[in-house]
């Protein structure tokens, strides 16, 4: 009766910890209620891989939930081998992506599709067209794209062939392809129009053909079976023709990240002489990647950054507490970027760095409230109604957690002092420069 998708991906959902992950979801059959299942997938923070199977799957379900998640979307016909396509969307996990696509056109451009690229990740290929008034158009279209490092590859490509000449009833072939892919974007009314205008097949069509024929010349069988190929290569059979194309040569994760994280230390060491290894380190990681700057990954960063001993005893006595060691190196880095070392940062990475100090100044507040009910705890299970009130596994527990929690107050006062020392530390080594 259907293919139960919402019910899996909840369960996988639960199943990865709170980081992003990505998702491969293969299905072969049609989904009910599916844009319930992709609302719930666009709150999580998971991309989704899709691969439709055969002649019977939802298509415009696998399609949309890679779409809004980030993802991608391959669709396999019935008895094509799907090997490769499994490889591409593997190949995309690990490929980076543009964090931002977008086609610049000549002036006078219109009536622009798409209106949005969504995600592209490497090896893709895009696919846009605009109008104009005028028959002849001069310039270039520029494919800009912006990688999540920030880094931003711009390619263009000459407006040089003249108009196409293949049109039926004035209409070219390109002029019908590029009012189909408007058509998608259009609201009913709009998207008819331009179905009647460029002689487009639409969702709004209806067909009734009527062949009468001669008793003699009726077929008595069986309809034979045909196999129709699809989707052509251009120029194949006299379908289509190819007069210009680009790639983009989005950079390999691999090269880059080592090529950026190598420039950005060199750079550091000749400008910042002054600073200690571990913040030069420190430095370079959030320039290469300033996404870093969260508190679910500031413990990740000070590892690569190599954590101080001074640091390092202050997460050990965290730990001791039972506090989340990413939830106390974020307070711990925010400290740290918000004083003298913040100086050395651009102007972009400063900005993550004013969230990340909103949660450490928020976090401080809540575990010194905490500190001070721990103090209550504490004396309510040494009072005398805590055993008729309580079961004594109950009051050994309370007990146990009330101790920490007085403890507070002191591992907080730890917690100023070592990055108040650290920041002197800084500002002396400033000033001697």
């Amino acid at each position: 009766g259907g293919t139960e998708i919402g019910s899996a991906l909840s369960t996988t959902y639960a199943a990865i910890d709170a980081q992003a992950g990505d998702i491969f979801l293969v299905t072969d059959g049609e989904v009910s209620d599916w844009e319930a299942v992709v609302e719930e997938a666009k709150r999580t923070a998971h991309r989704i891989f899709t691969v439709g199977v055969g002649s019977a799957v939802s298509e415009a379900f696998v399609r949309k939930l890679a779409a809004e998640t980030g993802g991608a979307c391959e669709l396999v016909s019935p008895q094509e081998g799907m090997a490769g396509r499994v490889l591409r969307h593997f190949e995309r996990m690990r490929a980076p992506r543009a964090a931002r696509v977008a086609v610049l056109w000549p002036e006078g451009a219109r009536d622009i599709a798409p209106s949005s690229l969504g995600t592209v990740f490497e090896g893709d290929t895009v696919v846009a067209c605009a109008r104009f008034d005028q028959r002849i158009v001069s310039g270039e279209v520029a494919l800009e794209v912006e990688t999540e490092g920030g880094e931003i590859i711009r390619h263009r490509l000459p407006i040089t062939e003249a108009p196409s000449q293949d049109a039926t009833n004035g209409l070219s072939t390109v002029a019908r392809i590029a009012a189909s892919a408007r058509m998608k974007e259009l609201d009913k009314t709009a998207a008819l129009d331009t179905a009647l205008c460029y002689r487009l097949v639409s969702p709004w069509t209806n067909w009734l053909v009527i062949d009468v024929r001669a008793d003699g010349e009726k077929s008595l069988d069986l309809p034979g079976l045909r196999k129709v190929p699809q989707t052509l290569a251009a120029g194949w059979g006299g379908v289509g023709a190819i007069s210009a194309y680009m790639e983009i040569p989005m950079f390999s994760r691999r090269q880059s990240a080592s090529t950026r994280a190598g420039r950005a230390r060199n750079r550091a060491r000749t400008t910042h002489p002054e600073l200690p290894e571990h913040f030069l380190r420190l430095l370079t990681a959030i320039e290469d990647d300033p996404s870093l700057l969260k508190a679910n990954r500031a413990m990740d960063l000070l590892g690569r950054a190599g954590i101080p001993g001074e640091l390092d005893e202050l997460l050990r006595h965290a730990a001791d507490l039972g506090l989340n060691s990413d939830g106390v190196a974020g307070i711990i880095l925010a400290a740290l970027l918000g004083g003298p070392l913040g100086s050395y940062l651009s102007s972009e990475t400063r900005a993550a760095v004013a969230s990340l100090r909103g949660f450490a100044e928020q976090s401080m507040h809540e575990l010194a409230e905490i500190g001070r009910h721990g103090h209550t705890l504490a004396r309510v299970i040494d009072g005398p109604l805590a055993c008729e009130l309580f079961r004594l596994e109950m009051m050994r527990e309370m007990a146990e957690v009330g101790q920490r929690l007085k403890r507070l107050p002191d591992f907080l006062s730890h917690l100023r002092d070592s990055t108040r020392r650290l920041t002197e530390q800084l500002k002396e080594r400033q000033v001697a420069k």
